[in-house]
């Protein structure tokens, strides 16, 4: 579903989250941000992460489940049964908005879902505490998702800088040629 901003009223949300997830290919450096706007609180947070070997539809289910974390950090809660089983009866209310169409599908249940099994597994956890209401909306055509865009993307290039860096001064090691390798 397209998110049409004249037709949601975002004060009945407790978060507003707006997420971006980037890479050059399946095979590239992946970045992933996040921004988390606590409404009732007026809390707010953004959040970045990286990997390697990253495709934009991980990237992006990455930006997801670390603006839920985030959540659970402005709460000042801790990721554990205990901490959050408060909120198992009256599930805190999650807008979530982002560019990734078919990603966006799968959370709200339309399509299979192939792939990133453990990512699932975290996402489902987060749902007994959370309910995301997923929303589709084309790249930057609000500010809070180009700001996450930005966001993802700066921290894939930094990565992949890194990467590169660390590939010139000998410091990446091929785990399957280690043999007599000594400091």
């Amino acid at each position: 579903m397209a998110y049409h901003p004249e037709q949601l009223c975002l004060d009945s949300f407790d978060f507003e989250l707006y997420t971006d997830g980037g890479s050059a290919g399946t095979s590239d450096f992946g970045g992933s941000g996040a921004n988390v706007i606590g409404r009732s609180r007026g809390i707010w947070r953004s959040v970045v992460s990286a990997t390697t070997f990253s495709g934009a539809y991980r990237a992006e289910f990455q930006a997801l489940l670390d603006g839920l974390h985030a959540i659970v950090v402005l709460l000042g809660l801790k990721e554990s049964e205990k901490s959050l089983r408060h909120l198992e009866d009256g599930r805190l209310k999650v807008f979530w908005l982002s560019d990734n169409e078919a990603l966006v599908m799968n959370v709200r249940g339309e399509g299979a879902r192939r792939t990133e099994g453990p990512m699932w597994a975290a996402f489902e956890w987060y749902c007994r505490y959370f309910d995301v209401h997923a929303y589709f909306m084309g790249r930057n055509q609000n500010a809070l998702q180009a700001s996450s865009d930005r966001l993802a993307t700066s921290t894939r290039i930094a990565i992949k800088e890194h990467h590169i860096m660390l590939e010139h001064a000998g410091a990446l090691i091929d785990p399957a040629n280690q043999a007599g390798r000594s400091l």
